[in-house]
């Protein structure tokens, strides 16, 4: 007879069999994963099946007496600080209520405003004053006849009409017609001077940007240290991060530092509006300066033309005098003539002795009419020569004044700048210490603020006794399912190779009952 096969093994009674094992094994590795704590600052313990429920978990944290006693200090201190610090906030909250109060600094800078500052010189006196244009007595007193020219002569003696001269070599030469340089050297263009300047080129924004990214930097590394020192703190005193208490105190924190990156911004702005200030004076300054500029050239412009004109005239004097020189030389020549007329007159009264005599005579006083006439003429060229260098002399005195008088002005004009500058640096120098009394008056604002906000800080919190931490431990149920598995198919198994024995034992007998028969 074979074996019949194991039953099989009941699955609600196996599971309900592994969760029990499940169960031991999660509440033996909660045990070993919270041990219980004791040290200087105190002791972390637990207790199991409180009230009868073996799930029940209770954990108890005691202080040392040491830190027990900073615990009562530090709650009573905070009591205490609390209120002073709600009584300081009224206080503060009356101060922030007024507006700041700006009496009694010292007024800004205004620059060159309302500063009586010397006069710019756009002109010089007495130019194109004091020149000579002409020269006294030029064509004057010049002998242009001979006395007594022509009269006793005897014109009825033999030869008479012959060796006569009748023409003036040069007469109609030499003759100036024109004057030299007419026209010539005469400026016709007007001089602008230097180029002027335009506002708003440059807006200084990377100016502005610099002093900001520079007060930031200097700030910023504050602030952190100030965030890392309000997290320990909070920290200490039990405030975790997503806390009201935790968020109060860091929405403070960053509304300081926005108020510090306000300042930076605000600073950065007010150095842009300064750099823009003083762009709009150094352009007007240098259009000024290219109006004066301008202003000079042209009179050196007009100073030429008037030198060309007084040149001109000047050449117009001289071909007149050129041909003054041409009319006496040629009334020399005519005098030339005259004597050959009257030596030929001579030669033909000698042989007439009485008309020879007579002839010569009155050649002898006409002679000694014309060496007058000359002599007088030479000095009156004399005379005219000494007048024209001393109109050059004079003319060139003139100039000098009048280059001196340049020079004076330009002088006059460096001081005025020199002055123009000192009043921006001192414009300067009270704005800035204006801006020092008021940083003095907000620093003085803020101290109460900062006083309250030191209050709330108070305290180095209590040192609450921490769990120790261990390693891990996993504590596995046995696979109580998997046994029973297993041992079901042993049976099994074992079961059926039973029974194929049973079987082939029967058919062997079967078989030799056969054979025997």
């Amino acid at each position: 007879m074979g074996k019949s096969s194991p039953k099989a093994p009941d699955p609600v009674a196996t599971a309900q069999a592994q969760g029990a094992a499940n169960e031991q094994a999660a509440r033996t590795t909660a045990k070993l994963n919270n041990p219980d704590t004791y040290g200087p600052g105190g002791t972390v313990t637990h207790g199991y099946g409180v009230d009868g429920d073996k799930d029940h978990v209770e954990v108890h944290t005691n202080l040392s007496p040491a830190q027990q006693q900073i615990y009562d200090n530090q709650t009573n201190m905070g009591i205490t600080t609390s209120g002073a610090a709600n009584d300081a906030a009224g206080h503060m909250a009356g101060l922030l209520k007024e507006d700041l109060n700006t009496k009694g600094l010292m007024g800004w800078g205004m620059g060159a405003d309302g500063v009586k500052l010397p006069a710019m010189t756009s002109t010089l006196s007495g130019a194109g004053q004091g020149l000579v244009g002409g020269v006294p007595l030029a064509g004057q007193g010049i002998q242009t006849g001979l006395a007594g020219a022509g009269q006793g002569v005897r014109t009825d003696v033999a030869g008479a009409g012959q060796g006569i001269r009748s023409s003036i070599g040069g007469a109609g030469e030499g003759i100036q017609s024109g004057v030299t340089g007419a026209g010539q050297g005469v400026n016709q263009t007007f001089d602008q001077g230097s180029s002027m300047g335009r506002i708003g080129v440059d807006n200084f924004s990377t100016d502005r940007q610099a002093v900001s990214d520079a007060l930031l930097a200097r700030t910023e590394p504050q602030q952190e240290r100030d965030r890392t020192a309000l997290e320990a703190r909070l920290a200490a005193q039990g405030f975790t991060s997503g806390s009201q208490g935790y968020h109060d105190a860091a929405d403070e924190l960053n509304r300081q530092k926005n108020d510090a990156r306000m300042q930076a911004v605000l600073a950065g702005g007010q150095e842009q509006s300064r750099l823009f200030g003083l762009d709009v004076t150094r352009t007007g300054f240098n259009n000024a300066a290219s109006q004066t500029e301008t202003a000079a050239r042209n009179t050196a412009l007009q100073m030429g033309n008037a030198a060309q004109g007084q040149s001109f005239g000047q050449g117009v004097t001289a071909a007149q005098f050129a041909n003054a020189a041409q009319e006496q030389g040629f009334g020399q020549r005519a005098q030339d003539a005259g004597f050959t007329n009257t030596a030929q007159a001579q030669g033909f009264g000698q042989g007439v002795t009485a008309d020879s005599f007579a002839n010569a005579g009155q050649a002898q006083a006409f002679g000694q009419t014309a060496q007058a006439g000359q002599f007088a003429n030479t000095a009156q060229a004399q005379e005219v020569d000494q007048l024209q260098r001393n109109a050059a002399l004079t003319n060139a005195a003139q100039g000098q004044g009048f280059d001196q008088a340049a020079s004076a002005a330009g002088f006059g004009n460096q001081a005025r700048a020199q002055a123009v500058n000192e009043t921006y640096a001192q414009s300067d120098n009270q704005t800035k210490l204006r801006q020092q009394q008021l940083a003095e008056r907000l620093m003085l604002r803020a101290q109460p603020v900062n006083e309250v906000s030191a209050l709330f800080g108070l305290g180095n919190g209590v040192q609450m006794p921490q769990q120790a931490q261990v390693s891990p431990t996993q504590v596995a149920a046995p696979d109580y399912q998997g046994l029973v598995s297993n041992k079901y198919k042993t049976d099994s198994a074992n079961a059926a190779s039973a029974n194929s024995s049973t079987a082939a034992a029967g058919v062997a007998l079967a078989s030799a009952a056969v054979i025997a028969i």
